[in-house]
């Protein structure tokens, strides 16, 4: 794929986490825990918003604390935010363009917080890693709140404490590990008890070009994300490949892989990518060495 700069200069920051809307980028800093929204400019590229506003600090009566993990939000929501937020204590922060940020803490489970370290939403239910406390909380919102108590994802099985990323479609969690291997997990509705997890979930390479290469193997997979809907396909960033593998939901086979260029029409320096996000409209954005770069139409 083709992949330009984003920004004229470099940013300056590390980006650990990207979301995508229709048209703007949300970047988390990563030693700020703090997010840069930037929007269209009309040469092409991207602009920074000065003016917004989602960072650490006291809102009203909370105190929120480093974000961790960032989504964009859908365009109509009963707070008017664009960007949701989370810290590593479970408080949300709620932040649109030109507005003051709205904190709301998640009620905690009964065990507490361990460390929060990502969530995300499916059919307005928001779903919160707690890694370290081998937990995934499950909230269900009302008009995009979430004031009732959470209840636990996994039955007897519950997953390692290495996990750093995951997806849920459904009833069906898919948990990326430290160590690049995926598991997956069955939510039973009819016995919470009875939820299954297979782990790990073989991948198949089915592209006849890299039969003879461990594709897998040689691969450091650091982010899971669906690609844009209505595609129910999921894709896992390979950091240090420069390299984005989309495979088919459930069989996980390779469907094929998004990487920039080879040759002079590489824009991007060599160095692992710290975060990735797909927008709606099949935008793909890659962070690399301080600068972000973006590939239109991702089929």
């Amino acid at each position: 794929m083709e992949f330009n700069p984003a920004f004229s200069t470099k940013l300056g920051i590390d980006v650990s986490r990207m979301a995508a809307s229709d048209k703007d980028i949300y970047l988390l800093d990563a030693e700020k825990g703090e997010v840069l929204r930037a929007f269209p400019s009309g040469s092409g590229g991207f602009e920074l918003d000065n003016t917004f506003n989602c960072k650490p600090g006291v809102y009203g009566n909370y105190t929120v604390g480093s974000l961790v993990d960032i989504l964009a939000l859908p365009v109509v929501n009963f707070i008017n935010a664009t960007l949701l937020g989370i810290d590593a204590d479970g408080n949300l922060l709620y932040c649109a363009p030109g507005q003051v940020p709205q904190a709301i803490p998640l009620p905690p489970p009964d065990t507490n917080w361990g460390h929060v370290t990502a969530f995300t939403l499916d059919s307005g239910t928001l779903y919160v890693l707690d890694a370290q406390s081998r937990a995934v909380w499950v909230y269900n919102g009302k008009e995009g709140t979430y004031s009732d108590r959470p209840y636990f994802f996994f039955g007897q099985q519950t997953p390692t404490q290495d996990v750093i990323d995951f997806i849920i479609s459904g009833d069906e969690m898919y948990l990326l590990h430290a160590d690049g291997r995926l598991s997956n997990c069955s939510y039973s509705r009819i016995s919470a008890d009875t939820s299954k997890c297979q782990d790990p979930v073989p991948l198949i390479n089915t592209l006849p070009a890299y039969q003879d290469t461990d594709l897998f193997g040689a691969a450091n997979f650091t982010q899971i994300l669906f690609a844009a809907p209505p595609d129910p396909s999921i894709l896992l960033l390979d950091s240090d490949g420069q390299n984005v593998m989309r495979f088919a939901p459930r069989t996980f086979e390779l469907q094929n892989q998004f990487r920039p260029k080879t040759g002079g029409a590489n824009l991007i320096p060599q160095g692992s990518v710290g975060a990735v996000a797909v927008s709606p409209d099949h935008v793909l954005y890659i962070a690399v060495d301080r600068q972000i770069y973006f590939a239109t139409n991702m089929p």
